[in-house]
């Protein structure tokens, strides 16, 4: 997996806006997604902002599925029928987290 170049967690948000935490605080102001809305309504704008605000967490999830997927798939021989379902599983978790980065 490629590194990530995006601001680490945790973000926090609050009045549609995403904010970068240091070790509790706000350390500084990331992301005002009212000023991008589109026409999108105050609560459509609050949940983009705790959608954006969770993205780190979501993304170690992500990172942690792809540890366990691949330790599973150690104990597995070519001819078990689940090993193709366990790569397809994993392929999928990259590619996401790829898109993630920026990288396709």
């Amino acid at each position: 997996m490629s590194k990530t170049k995006f601001t680490p967690g945790p973000w926090q948000y609050a009045a549609n806006t995403v904010y970068k935490l240091n070790e509790g605080r706000v350390n500084h102001f990331w992301l005002n997604v009212s000023a991008t809305s589109n026409g999108a309504s105050e609560i459509e704008q609050e949940a983009n902002a705790a959608l954006i605000a969770a993205a780190p967490e979501m993304y170690q999830e992500i990172e942690g599925d792809i540890k366990r997927i691949e330790a599973q798939m150690m104990f597995k021989t070519d001819a078990d029928e689940t090993l193709p379902g366990l790569i397809d599983l994993r392929d999928r978790k990259l590619a996401l987290l790829a898109r993630a980065r920026g990288e396709s």
